[in-house]
């Protein structure tokens, strides 16, 4: 049993969005076999409700905040100057840019290290990784250092810096890509979540670190299948996905313009329901006055409007990773018409799995299929769920994730690598 720190800068529990999901679940799985700690910026008591799925309690919470924030006497005079030095004293750094999130969690980050000897320090987030990696290095130099890379960030910023035409956007993408291109100086190894990432940021590395496939998952026992026949007689359309992500934005105003009005034209009666966190509906401005679309936002559980539903698009025209929620879908019982980028990371069987198009037409042509064919729409669903319980079922995936813990904790002692 190995001592594992995970690094979680965001908020993931209760799982809804994609990237909390994979957080969790990967937590989760972790733990069936080794003592977890997490250092999360969500307040302990979050983890205390009762949600769709149980926090698992074995696992050791530490809220990021619990110290005061790291001051010396240079605060003295000045908070802003101050910050500054202090910065460029932990950081190590002349000319680093300040960054207070580092400063306001120092102090727990290292009476965490400091009150156990940890295995293994993973690492959620490109951005933490570069920040605490050095500061990790130094206060517990045994450790193994471990990244879960959710998508190759560089490449995710930088289409979305040329689509919006943001430089801001080209400052976190150049950013991005020093880190991932000396990963192999920071970390041990990562995880990622499919084979495209791998070879992406495998290269970028010179092949100087290891990845390994942990493709993202379902828990099908939350996500129950619907047996319902007569499930592609609901006319109704569904998107589930983070709605501030720019592939997912990109996507539905794709879907919406050039696809959708086909649809509408076989299908006079269908609507589109879209899920997910959203903190900017202004994004979505392109759907104002439609009454055949329902923008619902974030929702405790996706489950009743999958069931609602009578098919799930992923229109996705850039991004990487696996889509957490076409496993979703597959799990409930809703077929799945998809982009071949939309697909990527799981590993399928066109026309038996889901249907997929990457041109407006074809992609209108695939869906209106759906609801005019009983006899398909049931076999692909059926074929789906089969796929999802033998090889996306977090369980099942749990035991590579720990069988890959296990490669990196003997290759630590001289006697493997993964």
């Amino acid at each position: 049993m190995a001592r594992i720190l995970t690094i979680i800068p965001y908020k993931f529990y209760p799982p809804t969005s994609g990237g909390a999901l994979r957080c969790f679940y990967i937590l989760r799985e972790m733990a069936r076999q080794h003592e977890v700690s997490v250092l999360t910026v969500q307040p302990i008591g979050d983890f205390e409700k009762e949600t769709e799925v149980e926090f698992p309690a074995n696992v050791e919470v530490i809220n990021i905040f619990q110290y005061k924030k790291f001051t010396s006497i240079f605060n003295r005079a000045s908070n802003r100057v101050g910050d500054a030095i202090n910065y460029r004293f932990l950081k190590r750094s002349l000319f680093s840019e300040t960054n207070s999130f580092l400063l306001e969690i120092y102090s727990t980050l290292k009476h965490t290290l400091n009150q156990k000897n940890f295995d293994v320090v993973y690492y959620e987030n490109l951005e933490v990784l570069g920040l605490l990696q050095p500061i990790v290095k130094r206060q517990s130099p045994s450790s193994i250092h471990l990244y879960d890379a959710h998508n190759c960030d560089s490449d995710l910023w930088m289409k979305q810096a040329i689509n919006e035409n943001k430089k801001v956007l080209l400052k976190y993408a150049r950013k991005a890509l020093v880190t991932e291109r000396f990963l192999y100086k920071k970390v041990d190894a990562f995880f990622c979540c499919s084979t495209q990432d791998n070879t992406m940021l495998t290269t970028l590395n010179k092949n100087r670190i290891k990845g390994a496939v942990i493709p993202n998952g379902v828990n099908t026992a939350s996500r129950p299948f619907d047996s319902n026949e007569e499930k592609y007689l609901n006319q109704e359309l569904i998107f589930c996905g983070s709605l501030d992500y720019f592939p997912n934005i990109e996507a539905l105003k794709w879907f919406y313009d050039e696809v959708f009005p086909s649809v509408k034209s076989v299908l006079p009666a269908v609507s589109l329901t879209v899920v997910g966190s959203l903190t900017q509906p202004q994004k979505y401005d392109f759907f104002k006055n439609d009454p055949s679309v329902n923008l619902i936002g974030e929702v405790d559980t996706v489950v009743p409007y999958y069931k609602k539903a009578a098919v799930s698009i992923v229109p996705l025209k850039t991004g990487s990773g696996t889509r957490l929620k076409i496993l979703e879908a597959m799990s409930m019982g809703t077929p799945v018409v998809s982009t071949a980028i939309g697909a990527e990371g799981i590993d399928f069987t066109k026309e038996k799995h889901m249907l997929i198009a990457d041109n407006a037409s074809e992609f209108a042509k695939q869906v209106v299929s759906l609801f005019n064919n009983n006899r398909k729409y049931n076999f692909l669903r059926r074929e789906a769920l089969e796929l999802v319980k033998l090889k996306y079922d977090w369980k099942e995936i749990g035991v590579e994730i720990n069988k890959n813990l296990e490669s990196l904790l003997g290759n630590k002692n001289g006697k493997s690598a993964f």
